[in-house]
């Protein structure tokens, strides 16, 4: 699954065609994006296995939820449809993989069910993450491994719909709302146009703190880099091409590395 945004409908093709050419058991590729984009989207070639859905089967009106106007509700709707994905698209595996319409892979690779990516947390945007997950539920706190703080936040997830499932009854329990409202409402305003959630971090806690025997911690490492031609040492496994890097750097790039 891949959600997409206007910014990234110049590179989608590329992402498609990687994804097809290297994730294994890659069969059906379900692009989600709002009507404008998928119109455009019309307009691209794209292999027969993709399946177009509009992110208006996520029918929440999120601007009354959160209680004031909001720019950003295509940002925020894709994240909640990340998580709830299996709810709406009936035809969808489990467990289903997505992955951000920037992320392009350069050499096979293997989703294994228990696969749990992380690394080493050093930027003050995954306090707003941390805060967010805590909101939603006082027991997501977040995960130290060997004295540092940890992240699962790297472009792409493998998400369960059962553990998923799980997930939201305790939130929605605890906060007696449903999870859309509590994962709205959890929102700090005061962050609303810097980092304010993270599907993956939110998904990451939980399968720590409830599920760890079910998961695979892999080590990730990243960098942003100009020179296309990286040491053959390195053994890398996709670049993401952020729009805003694209736009003000062109010829930048992050990498990310195995252990």
């Amino acid at each position: 699954m891949i959600p997409l945004g206007y910014r990234d409908l110049s590179i989608i093709q590329d992402t498609i065609h990687l994804c097809s050419l290297y994730v294994s058991d890659c069969r059906r590729i379900y692009v989600v994006a709002s009507t404008q984009t998928l119109s455009e989207l019309s307009e691209l070639k794209t292999p027969a296995n993709v399946v177009r859905i509009n992110e208006k089967i996520l029918n929440i009106d999120i601007e009354s939820i959160l209680g004031y106007q909001a720019e950003r509700t295509g940002y925020i709707r894709q994240m909640l449809l990340k998580l709830l994905a299996f709810q709406y698209i009936p035809t969808l595996s489990e467990p289903y993989l997505v992955i951000d319409a920037d992320m392009h892979f350069q050499r096979p690779i293997s989703f294994s069910e228990s696969w749990m990516p992380y690394t080493e947390s050093h930027s003050h945007h995954w306090n707003h993450f941390w805060d967010h997950c805590l909101r939603c539920h006082p027991s997501l706190e977040p995960i130290v491994k060997n004295g540092h703080n940890i992240t699962g936040i790297h472009h792409h997830m493998v998400f369960h719909a059962q553990f998923l499932k799980q997930m939201i009854e305790l939130i929605e329990s605890y906060h007696e709302l449903s999870f859309e409202k509590v994962f709205l409402r959890s929102i700090d305003p005061f962050h609303y146009y810097d980092y304010v959630a993270s599907e993956y971090e939110l998904y990451f806690i939980y399968m720590n703190r409830y599920h760890s025997s079910h998961i695979q911690f892999i080590p990730l490492y990243y960098t942003k880099t100009l020179d296309p031609l990286i040491p053959e040492t390195y053994v890398f496994y996709w670049i993401v091409k952020h729009w805003y890097l694209r736009h003000f750097h062109p010829s930048f790039f992050s990498v990310y590395l195995s252990v």
